[in-house]
């Protein structure tokens, strides 16, 4: 089972992913769809299946023209490459921005932090 099987919001495997299309703002939003078997309602047999929300297929569009000025445009849950956008954002951000020495050195010391973390991880996943 892959990375994309698991679905980020509860954790439950993903039987399908399901588009809907605001028919108001024509936005497209993605959910997760969790295949739970089958209930007999009656003489009627139904397909059990529950749903995660997972975000809009693009982005966030209000709450990233917030976050302009960082140029971090917020993705929804289906979107397994978010965390390295958002990264590449906040670091262009920060090498373009005045900040006092004090702010540089608290940075400096949490992205060396996440860097040991990352590498750390990555071998451990090696062995």
């Amino acid at each position: 089972m892959g990375e994309k099987d698991v679905c980020p919001r509860c954790g439950g495997r993903i039987s399908y992913y399901e588009r809907r299309r605001d028919a108001r703002t024509g936005r497209i939003y993605v959910y997760a769809a969790h295949y739970e078997g089958y209930t007999k309602v009656g003489r009627k047999v139904r397909k059990k299946v529950s749903k995660c929300y997972l975000g809009p297929a693009e982005s966030y569009e209000y709450v990233s023209r917030t976050h302009f000025r960082e140029g971090l445009i917020l993705r929804g849950l289906a979107d397994s490459d978010r965390a390295v956008a958002y990264i590449d954002s906040l670091i262009s951000y920060i090498t373009n921005t005045d900040l006092n020495d004090g702010v540089r050195r608290t940075l400096g010391a949490k992205f060396t932090e996440l860097g040991r973390k990352l590498l750390e991880g990555a071998s451990v996943g090696k062995e």
